[in-house]
């Protein structure tokens, strides 16, 4: 098979392939097996008529159309290996030219992979954390893990923010009640804005065997278009008033949550583990921070079919995650008041980071010829196992009978020992730890 490649404009390959008579000849024959099973003529039973008196009663190009598949099917593949091109798209095939007893040429025009040009990667500075927990921090961890374990107790008072109501309420729109606005014995926080703006402030002051009347508006934008936009009457009666009681970080209290039998070591275990999480944090932090600056230094022509099928697989996964709560991706894009358009519009500059972004692990792989040895292999091997809860032996099984899955994990695995490489040379600069809430509020004045 002859193959004449030329590179167009961007990352464009256009292929001229010309398939020797004798394949063209193969796969007539193919074709005249398939096509003959769906003919009937006189004298023959189906799927038995002679190729010849095929051709003559209906002329060769019968066979053409299953023919042509079956010719490109079997030479693109090879085409590209002649080529020596990594095609991320599926090609344009035109100017095909099949006739009985002559070569069969096409030309295939399709997007390839693209050349990443890579910049400094190796002494690239990037910032890290320092970690050191403080006495607010420790208090903070200790009062959330005492919040974790509060209890719920009824009390006679009347109910605050923060309190929790059992309520029985049924709503009326224009006086006449309404689907889905009415349930018995509901639990409502006070203060977790759960309910309709204005609901929950309606409901402080009150207590058990209270009745009272909450009239609320629906918001513009509320889901059901019947209520949008609409006043609501709820008649609610109020049953319960439950407070959050917080325990007392005493030795009654360490003895019921954990291993430990002392304040002190229970305190002590808790900065451990704090310490741990915020050197995770600052880790994972350095890493991205230096993996965006090794890749703002590289230069790649990312194609557009590229970011496209990123964005995909972006969808793809909040389509699963919304799927966990009964939202389809359609109902997901309106309860933000948008269209599914427009959050593929939304995604794409993070795809093209991540497409990028993998390019140029890709290629520090080849340059620095990194490779997956079979002991490093093994050990992932076996931290998938011990991940997925299952035995060495049955994970390995399953996935030698998907050879693409164990080239993609290999394919993972070499990525994340150029990301190590990229540690291992790195210029760091340690920092003392931005507060969250500092963050928060700069990104606050950035958008106004």
């Amino acid at each position: 098979m002859k193959v004449i490649s030329e590179r167009l404009e961007g990352n464009v390959v256009e292929l001229k392939v010309e398939v020797p008579v004798e394949q063209v000849e193969n796969a007539l024959q193919q074709a005249y097996k398939k096509v003959v099973r769906q003919v009937t003529l006189p004298g023959f039973r189906k799927g038995k008529a002679p190729r010849k008196l095929l051709e003559s009663r209906f002329g060769v190009e019968i066979f053409y159309e299953d023919a042509l598949d079956i010719l490109l099917n079997e030479s693109y593949p090879e085409a590209v290996d002649k080529a020596q091109i990594d095609p991320v798209d599926t090609p344009e095939v035109k100017e095909t030219d099949l006739e009985q007893g002559k070569p069969f040429t096409y030309t295939a025009v399709v997007t390839v992979m693209p050349e990443v040009e890579l910049g400094q990667y190796k002494d690239v500075e990037a910032e890290k954390e320092k970690v050191e927990v403080s006495e607010e921090m420790l208090n903070q961890e200790l009062d959330s893990l005492r919040e974790q374990h509060a209890r719920l107790e009824t009390v006679e008072e009347e109910a605050v923010s923060g309190d929790t109501v059992v309520i029985d309420y049924t709503g009326f729109v224009d006086g006449e009640e309404f689907a889905g606005g009415a349930a018995d014995n509901h639990l409502l926080e006070l203060g977790s804005n759960s309910f309709i703006p204005g609901f929950e402030d309606q409901l402080i002051g009150t207590k058990a065997s209270d009745e009272v009347d909450v009239v609320v508006t629906f918001p513009e934008n509320y889901q059901s278009e019947e209520l949008a936009g609409k006043e609501a009457k709820f008649e609610v009666v109020v049953h319960e008033v439950k407070r959050k009681i917080v325990p007392e970080l005493n030795e009654d209290f360490v003895l019921e949550v954990s291993e430990f039998e002392t304040v002190e070591a229970y305190i002590n275990d808790t900065k451990e583990k704090l310490a741990l999480a915020l050197e995770e944090q600052a880790e994972a932090k350095f890493r991205n921070q230096l993996l965006d600056n090794v890749v703002a230094n590289c230069s790649v022509e990312i194609p557009e079919v590229m970011i496209q099928n990123e964005i995909d697989r972006m969808l793809e996964d909040t389509a699963r995650n919304m799927q966990a709560y009964g939202i389809g991706i359609e109902q997901y894009a309106q309860m933000l008041g948008k269209t599914v358009d427009d959050l593929r519009d939304d995604m794409h500059e993070q795809a093209a980071r991540r497409v990028k972004t993998d390019l140029v692990l890709g290629t520090i792989v080849k340059e620095e010829s990194i490779e997956v040895n079979e002991e490093m292999f093994e050990e992932r091997l076996a931290e998938m196992a011990k991940a997925y809860n299952q035995e060495v032996k049955e994970l390995k099984k399953m996935l030698q009978a998907q050879p693409q899955a164990i080239e993609n994990l290999q394919e993972g695995w070499k990525k994340d020992q150029a990301i190590d490489l990229l540690v291992d040379h790195a210029k760091i600069t340690f920092i003392e730890k931005v507060e969250e809430v500092e963050e928060t509020q700069e990104e606050v004045t950035e958008e106004n």
